[in-house]
């Protein structure tokens, strides 16, 4: 993959207010990403924005009747080699402030260097094509600002592009096995998940349409039934863990031995012996001395 292609850099700046700030050099300078974001320009959609080495896209509200200017309003700048890589959705959200954009995939392009590739460079180099395209680049004066070093690069990204496709092998990309989903919570399962995802999913239309009274109503009712699923599944658990506890202090109890507290006879079971005749006389003397 192109170095340039694999460190794409994204900005995002809330300018409280465009106005003039295009003819301000500071400003310009600012703008180093590759897709610069723009936000609070109070710029109505016009064509009239324009930065050089840039494709533009750009949202704003409609303007009041009895507003003096535009409020909110976005602006993306987006760098010309970058421009083929990305979708604008339109029709993604009717919100006049968001704005959709979609980076395709594809587009990036991956190169793998592979045992024939040192020949396969050479002969590439050799081409006529790859030639006229080096010798073009030298020959052209580009100038020492940003506007300069965007063109040298997006050119000089063609070639390299154009001789890696000659001498390296093009790898696809793999699909991410998705990781299944973890649950936090014992008690919880798919049945939970997917009510929680619905419970979610009409919150986030009622927001859209928050005087929608079928709505709310389902809300409510899901957000009760999923309080007493989990009531049901959390006593369920309980009462399993519970059992099983009890199942296991029962084997434990067959397998660990009884103490000697425990253990009761009775005297035809045991066999007394009569003290020795030293311990009998000790026990004697010390009877004495303490009369």
């Amino acid at each position: 993959m192109s170095n340039c292609y694999k460190n794409l850099s994204i900005s995002s700046w809330n300018v409280h207010g465009l106005g003039d700030k295009l003819k301000d050099e500071l400003f310009i300078e600012n703008l180093k990403g590759d897709i610069n974001i723009l936000l609070e320009t109070w710029k109505g959609e016009s064509k009239e924005f324009k930065l050089e080495g840039h494709c533009i896209i750009s949202k704003s509200r409609k303007k009041g009747k009895k507003a003096r200017r535009y409020s909110g309003g976005i602006i993306v700048t987006i760098k010309k080699p970058y421009f083929k890589g990305i979708t604008y959705l339109k029709e993604a959200t009717t919100s006049p402030n968001r704005l959709w954009l979609k980076l395709n995939k594809n587009w990036i392009k991956s190169y793998k260097w592979t045992e024939n590739s040192k020949l396969k460079l050479i002969d590439a180099l050799l081409t006529e094509n790859v030639k006229n395209e080096i010798i073009e680049f030298e020959m052209v004066n580009y100038e020492e600002n940003q506007v300069g070093v965007d063109e040298a690069t997006e050119k000089l990204t063609k070639i390299l592009d154009n001789i890696s496709s000659l001498s390296c092998k093009a790898t696809p990309k793999t699909k991410r096995r998705k990781k299944k989903r973890k649950f936090k919570q014992v008690w919880s399962d798919n049945v939970i998940y997917e009510t929680k995802r619905q419970i979610n999913k009409i919150g986030n239309k009622i927001r859209n349409n928050p005087n929608n009274n079928s709505l709310k109503q389902k809300f409510f009712e899901l957000k009760k039934n999923l309080k007493k699923m989990v009531k049901q599944k959390k006593s369920s658990v309980e009462m399993a863990y519970k059992s099983k506890t009890d199942e296991i202090e029962h084997k434990v109890s067959l397998l660990i031995p009884p103490s000697s507290d425990t253990v009761s006879a009775t005297c035809n079971d045991l066999k007394v012996e009569e003290p020795p005749l030293n311990f009998q006389i000790a026990i004697k003397f010390q009877c004495a001395r303490n009369a």
